[in-house]
């Protein structure tokens, strides 16, 4: 994590003459809050305690539908944003 930070903190300062100063700090915002909510998503161990608690007297049947469920926003997630960037590239 903290790398991704630091490359993104070296792309902002690359790219500082074609950044406005308030775009510079809303960067910088975004990556604080990022960061804090990666955080508290996390690095809270009592946090996975509970959800592991939750689901460990789950039903074969559930488990599968859950992880399909999960698998298929992993993965709508990770391709949706190039096919809008293709999208709007072309139109």
């Amino acid at each position: 994590m903290y790398l991704i930070f630091k490359e993104i903190l070296s792309i902002t300062k690359k790219l500082k003459n074609h950044i406005t100063t308030n775009s510079y700090y809303i960067i910088y915002i975004f990556l604080l809050v990022f960061g804090l909510l990666h955080f508290i998503i996390f690095y809270k161990p009592q946090k996975w305690e509970e959800y592991f608690k939750e689901f460990e007297n789950e039903a074969k049947e559930e488990r599968l539908k859950g992880s399909f469920l999960v698998w298929g926003y992993m993965i709508v997630s990770l391709i949706m944003p190039f096919v809008i960037g293709i999208y709007l590239a072309y139109r």
